[in-house]
């Protein structure tokens, strides 16, 4: 195992995914939690009923999301990298497919989709938790609802206070910005409502 670990350590290091990874884990993450907080929200604005339907809904929006995000980057970052591999054998004049370098291109690959399908999976099924819940008859449908935006807002909030860490910018101020764009989204919503219902 340790030796294992090793040798992901030094993949990671030869081919620098760290900072690609952490861009994939935030802007899917970001993307799959808007995508469950619209379902939130728009049950809580136009006042749907049934809680099989809700928790299918966001489900099936989890799983579409992570697929995207799996493949998406999967094909996306394996082609940039084969052709990174391909220039590096014509200058250096030798197949490098079964090198240290090769291996560890592939294995970047692999990487970037698994953090990048996976992440809005996970955040995901933290927000609909209370759904859950509510679906084994334990809770109000109101308050699962509130619950899980509740949840949906600080996961958004807290993605927001990683990027201001990153970019060595205030946490809290960077967390409220993008935290913002989900009130954005609810007041569209809202507005949505007025006009067509």
């Amino acid at each position: 195992m340790k030796a294992f670990l090793r040798k992901i350590r030094k993949y990671i290091k030869i081919t620098g995914v760290t900072g690609i990874a952490r861009r994939y884990f935030v802007i899917n993450s970001f993307d799959g939690v808007m995508v469950i907080l619209s379902l939130l929200l728009s049950s809580l604005i136009f006042e749907f009923r049934e809680i099989h339907f809700i928790l299918q809904a966001s489900l099936s929006a989890m799983i579409a999301t992570c697929l995207s995000g799996v493949f998406g980057a999967y094909f996306s970052e394996k082609a940039e990298r084969e052709e990174k591999v391909k220039m590096l054998e014509r200058s250096m004049l030798k197949k490098l497919g079964k090198t240290l370098i090769g291996k560890a291109e592939r294995f970047a690959v692999v990487y970037i989709a698994f953090i990048d399908g996976f992440s809005p999976l996970l955040l995901s099924s933290i927000a609909i938790i209370p759904l859950i819940i509510c679906s084994m008859g334990l809770m109000e449908l109101r308050i699962a609802l509130l619950s899980s935006t509740c949840v949906a807002f600080a996961e958004i909030f807290f993605l927001g206070m990683f990027l201001g860490k990153i970019a060595r910018k205030n946490p809290i101020i960077e967390g409220l910005k993008v935290m913002s764009i989900g009130i954005i989204l609810s007041l569209i919503l809202a507005l949505l409502e007025k006009l067509v219902f």
